[in-house]
Formats: C-alpha cells, structure tokens, sequence
C-alpha cells in the first residue's frame, strides 16, 4: 500500500514539474524536440527508479515491484506494442501537448493534465463498464477538488 502511494505522489509532483519546465522550454526549442526530449528524460527517470526499487528489493524491503527483474517479461511482441503506441497515440498526443503549450499559460496546462485522470475513469465506465474502487473514486474526488480550487484563484 506504501510503493504505490508514493509512486502515485512522485508521478503528481513529476507531472506538476514537467508542466513548468515545459512551457519554459518550448519557449527556446521547438516542440518537436521537447517531444523527444520528454521522452528521453522519462526513460531516464523510470530507469533510475528501476534500479532504486531493484536496490530496495535486494535490501530485502518489499516493494511489490519486479525492478530489474521485470525486465524479464519483455519480449519482441510487447516491445513491438510500446513502439506502436509510442510512435501513434502517445507520440502524437505529446507532439500536439508541446505544439499547444506554447500558446498556453502553463497554470492552464495543469489544470488540463489533471483532467486527463477523470477523462480516463469515465471512458473507461463508458467503453468497459468498469466501476472505480472506493479509493478510487476517492482520489477522482480530490483531483475535482483541486482544479476547483485552482479554477477559484482565478489563474
């Protein structure tokens, strides 16, 4: 219950950081760039959490997490799929992300990214029939919460 709370606040910090860096980026380079260099700097983080979870795994700490040793499961069919999706929806959403970012205030940016959750939950009610889990729907509520409170600072 631990690891994926805290992997649940580090990938919310991570993204609230990104947004900003982002937008100051795409001020110097051109999106097309920041688009690969998203993607290099995510492999390089999700690599170093690896090894960090791989080192706390041989510590004897249990993270429920594979590290290392999930890399495993890997064959050329998934890594075909990553590649796939990658060069499709993932790098044609963050390829628009950073066209748009630049004509966004990045305080608006956030506020998008954070709808991007609750986008998920419904398609996924709608499209699998799938109902959230208590906490779930918990944490749908304080991301509603919390873009109604930015949306009150009048950003």
């Amino acid at each position: 219950m631990f690891m994926p709370a805290m992997l649940a606040i580090l990938a919310a910090v991570s993204f609230g950081f990104s947004t900003v860096f982002s937008k100051k980026a795409v001020t110097k380079i051109n999106h097309g760039l920041g688009t690969a260099l998203r993607f290099y700097m995510t492999t390089g983080i999700m690599v170093l959490i690896i090894i960090i979870i791989s080192i706390l795994n041989s510590a004897g700490v249990n993270t429920n997490y594979q590290g290392i040793n999930g890399f495993e499961a890997i064959n050329w069919s998934l890594i075909g799929a990553f590649i796939i999706v990658a060069l499709t929806t993932g790098g044609t959403a963050i390829f628009i992300y950073y066209w748009g970012l630049k004509r966004v205030l990045a305080s608006r940016a956030t506020i998008y990214e954070m709808i991007f959750p609750i986008s998920a939950i419904v398609l996924e009610f709608i499209i699998n029939g799938n109902i959230l889990s208590l906490g779930q729907w918990i944490g749908a509520f304080i991301i509603l919460v919390a873009i109604t409170i930015i949306i009150r600072t009048k950003i």
